[in-house]
């Protein structure tokens, strides 16, 4: 019953300081890459866009979401560029439709060769 309470008591640790250190690693690089200048560059060519930066920043979106990258440092970035309340617009609808784009590949253009794919699959078919 002891040895229980050490196992729970350390789960109870480890978590926290896996956070933190990832928390300090991500910081790390993101000095050592130097991102807060890039995204600078970024909102100042897309705010030098004027009122094709949001559309071209919904295009982005949509190719990340079709591309299968996850888009939270996306929707992130569309929030220091767009301010909270217009980043949000801008996000749901560069997801929206990036994940409408991706169903209509998967559905249309790519259903055949997935299909192909899946029944030379042992593991599938065992499924199927």
């Amino acid at each position: 019953m002891n040895n229980e309470k050490s196992e729970v008591s350390k789960g109870r640790i480890i978590k926290p300081i896996l956070l933190i250190l990832t928390v300090l690693t991500l910081f790390l690089l993101a000095n050592l890459f130097d991102f807060g200048e890039k995204i600078t560059e970024l909102k100042s060519w897309i705010e030098d866009l004027g009122a094709l930066g949001p559309i071209v920043f919904i295009l982005i979106y949509i190719a990340t979401s079709v591309a299968a990258i996850p888009g939270s440092p996306l929707t992130i970035l569309a929030g220091a560029i767009f301010g909270a309340v217009k980043g949000t617009i801008v996000v749901v609808i560069g997801a929206t439709l990036g994940a409408t784009l991706a169903f209509i590949i998967s559905r249309f253009f790519a259903r055949s060769a997935v299909e192909n794919w899946l029944l030379k699959n042992k593991t599938f078919m065992k499924l199927d």
